[in-house]
């Protein structure tokens, strides 16, 4: 498969368009993005510009009704094939366990929606996928025997037990205290670092684009529209607790914040959502 410059996500004129009480309501105007291999892009803006309906074009769950949409160097305009949606991940906020499985049984679901119940390798798959979250030792567990962290862990282990090549994200540390997304966040670096998938993440987190991303899409508007791309310059080796005290760190997140506050400042009649 050849990617054209190395792009494995390569999305041209998306618009998007749904039948809402018999009314044609476009959600998604002329976005064009693309993403590199193992690249990470946090897409950001305020409720209702689309963000999650964008995910979900990118992983066939929906199909746009303009535009185009090439992902790992195939066209998949019309709809995203069975044999590319095996190479996406998708994390939601909530883990969404099936709370009568197993943690074990939770990522082995994969392999029995793509008609692969039967493969040879599931066991391995599913021990390497919990080993990478530091979770080998609850396979057997419940997910109400676990915390809200450790079963997010257990959703992004799902999500990675095919091995993607692009891995997206929907908001996946919102539903936890502070605490524990703090740790989760430096956790799935780590993860990151070890798997390394292209990742488009949703997120309210200002703190989060900048400590994961290498490019910031802020979307605005009703239809979304892309306002702005920010580059984040910082390497990953250097994304540390010590990295919001620099200078240009800081610089960057006033602009950010300036950005998104104007959104909501011109949102009238929306709910806000808080920006951090």
């Amino acid at each position: 498969m050849s990617l054209l410059d190395n792009n494995v996500l390569e999305i041209t004129g998306l618009n998007v368009e749904y039948k809402v009480k018999r009314k044609i309501r476009q959600i998604l105007s002329d976005i064009s993005m693309t993403a590199k291999a193992s690249e990470i892009i946090a897409i950001m803006g305020p409720s209702g510009c689309g963000k999650s309906i964008l995910l979900k074009n990118i992983a066939g769950i929906l199909n746009p009704t303009g535009g185009r949409r090439v992902i790992l160097g195939r066209d998949c305009t019309r709809e995203v094939p069975i044999e590319i949606k095996e190479q996406i991940g998708f994390i939601y906020q909530d883990s969404n366990l099936l709370p009568w499985r197993s943690v074990y049984d939770n990522l082995k679901l994969p392999f029995e929606i793509f008609g692969k119940s039967k493969y040879d390798k599931i066991d391995t798959r599913i021990s390497e996928a919990l080993e990478m979250v530091g979770l080998a030792d609850y396979k057997q567990a419940l997910p109400q025997e676990l915390s809200g962290g450790m079963m997010q862990r257990v959703g992004i282990a799902r999500a990675m037990v095919f091995k993607p090549q692009i891995l997206l994200m929907d908001q996946p540390f919102g539903a936890l205290d502070a605490i524990t997304r703090r740790k989760l966040r430096f956790d799935f670096l780590r993860i990151f670092e070890q798997a390394g998938p292209t990742i488009v993440i949703v997120t309210n987190s200002i703190d989060e684009a900048l400590l994961f991303a290498s490019k910031v899409i802020v979307l605005g508007g009703m239809p979304g529209q892309i306002e702005e791309i920010i580059d984040v310059p910082f390497p990953y080796a250097e994304r540390t607790t010590e990295v919001a005290f620099d200078e240009k760190y800081t610089d960057l997140r006033k602009h950010m914040i300036d950005i998104i506050s104007r959104q909501y400042r011109e949102e009238k009649g929306h709910k806000h959502e808080p920006v951090s």
